[in-house]
């Protein structure tokens, strides 16, 4: 089993609620009121996003280079 490291960006809003996205997978994002949730909830998003990366590869519709690209 091999393991991948992500960039993830987190930002504070002006409500206090905490933002984060993954740097190496566009459009993969989460928002919590909590710092420590957000931890949790950005593994999730995480891992939702590469299964469904995964299906789409599976059922053909995106390339193995796009995959490459971005994973």
């Amino acid at each position: 089993m091999w393991t991948m490291k992500y960039t993830i960006k987190v930002f504070q809003e002006e409500d206090g609620s905490f933002y984060a996205e993954v740097a190496e997978l566009p459009g993969c994002f989460s928002s919590w009121k909590d710092i420590d949730e957000l931890k949790v909830n950005i593994k999730e998003a995480i891992s939702c996003y590469l299964e469904w990366m995964q299906k789409d590869i599976e059922n053909e519709a995106v390339s193995y280079d796009y995959f490459k690209q971005y994973a």
